[in-house]
């Protein structure tokens, strides 16, 4: 073992004696998301359009309901409702519990890993598979949602940047380490006094209108399929704003939300 590594599990054990860490879930002393709570989370093994729940492949929005958003798809992780899931969620974003994103992006790769697997491998095996799946593995791009710089500066971070970064760790099936990360070119430039969770499907559209803006080179992304990164899925309103602008601004080519569960 090396001194870095020593150095490290050292600490840890220290700050877990120190400050002892509760299961979210169960409130047993372990870890903040215990094994038996992870095991209770209903992952989604079946996609279906966001709008109509039609099944479609990867949560494709339907041929319907397609026309009325900017969004390929959005797939989606878990189901919410009420549990372990959404106790971490919560704590994690309002309590700032940074080590539930490593969590957390374990139950988000799930929905990667787990239904369009098969296009990303063959995309990465077969050169010619992606281009009747539109699955480049080279032109794959996280976005993180971005939250206006005075809330941000409240809260202290971004949940959904810990998310994204976590798509970055080494993963030898999607080989994500290659995918780019993009942080600080899609901006939330108008403040809302009110937050989304606050607000109702209407209202959150209207809240969020011309609120995005896209500050790097003009079709930057042209040919890219972004990964919109976010925690929660609601009504949509967001995703879809920021689609909207990559696609008229940066020139994405499909623009895929990817969020730990749908509310």
């Amino acid at each position: 073992m090396d001194n870095k590594l020593l150095f490290r599990n050292t600490l840890d054990f220290v700050l877990d004696l120190l400050f002892p860490k509760y299961c979210v879930g169960c409130g047993e002393e372990s870890k903040w998301l215990c094994s038996k709570c992870a095991d209770k989370i209903i992952l989604i093994k079946t996609p279906t359009c966001p709008t109509c729940q039609k099944i479609t492949k990867n949560g494709q929005f339907c041929s319907r309901c397609r026309t009325k958003t900017s969004l390929t798809g959005v797939m989606v992780a878990a189901y919410y409702g009420e549990g372990p899931l959404k106790e971490a969620i919560h704590t994690f974003k309002y309590d700032g519990i940074f080590d539930l994103a490593k969590d957390l992006g374990k139950i988000l790769l799930t929905r990667l890993t787990h239904i369009p697997l098969p296009l990303i491998r063959l995309a990465s095996e077969r050169p010619e598979f992606h281009r009747r799946t539109k699955w480049n593995m080279g032109n794959v791009v996280i976005i993180p949602i971005p939250l206006h710089k005075k809330r941000q500066a409240k809260r202290g971070f971004n949940q959904a940047e810990l998310l994204a970064k976590q798509l970055k760790i080494k993963n030898e099936k999607l080989k994500t380490k290659n995918w780019t990360i993009i942080t600080n070119k899609l901006i939330r430039h108008k403040y809302q006094k009110k937050s989304q969770a606050e607000l109702s499907g209407k209202a959150r559209r209207i809240n969020l209108k011309e609120s995005f803006s896209w500050v790097g080179d003009k079709n930057e992304l042209k040919g890219k399929i972004i990964l919109l990164v976010d925690d929660v899925y609601t009504t949509g309103s967001t995703l879809n704003e920021c689609a909207k602008v990559l696609r008229r601004e940066a020139g994405a080519s499909q623009v895929w939300g990817l969020v730990l569960a749908k509310a």
